[in-house]
């Protein structure tokens, strides 16, 4: 498992999109409760609520859920294609 804080998942995500996408998560608040689990897609910015947001997008079954820089994401390895 590689391990980040939601900050370093922000800079890793425009650092090397396909380094952290696609792969299984949990994301975990700042106390420790799991938030989400599923396979990560991105992170998006929504403007639908007339702010802006970022959230963490799954292609699994489990709905967005906002990003915060406190957050600890564990993604599963990387599968070598």
């Amino acid at each position: 498992m590689d391990t980040f804080t939601g900050r370093e998942l922000y800079e890793a995500f425009h650092a090397d999109y396909d380094a952290v996408t696609e792969r299984d998560a949990r994301i975990y608040d700042a106390e420790g409760r799991l938030l989400a689990r599923g396979k990560l897609a991105a992170l998006r910015l929504d403007e639908s609520r007339g702010g802006e947001q970022i959230e963490y997008s799954f292609s699994s079954l489990h709905g967005d859920v906002p990003w915060d820089p406190s957050h600890r994401i564990e993604l599963a390895p990387q599968l070598v294609r």
